[in-house]
Formats: C-alpha cells, structure tokens, sequence
C-alpha cells in the first residue's frame, strides 16, 4: 500500500533525490 508521500514521488521525478520514503517499496 503506497502512501500519499510515495505517490508524489511518482507523480513529481523531480523529487527523485527525496525517495527516502520509498526506499522500502
């Protein structure tokens, strides 16, 4: 289940240096 935060990062690559919150998906 993805949270809101890691949706973001998918719907914004600008933030690819932020995916600390997806680094368990």
């Amino acid at each position: 289940m993805y949270n809101e935060t890691v949706i973001d990062h998918f719907k914004h690559p600008r933030n690819a240096g932020r995916l600390d919150d997806a680094d368990g998906v």
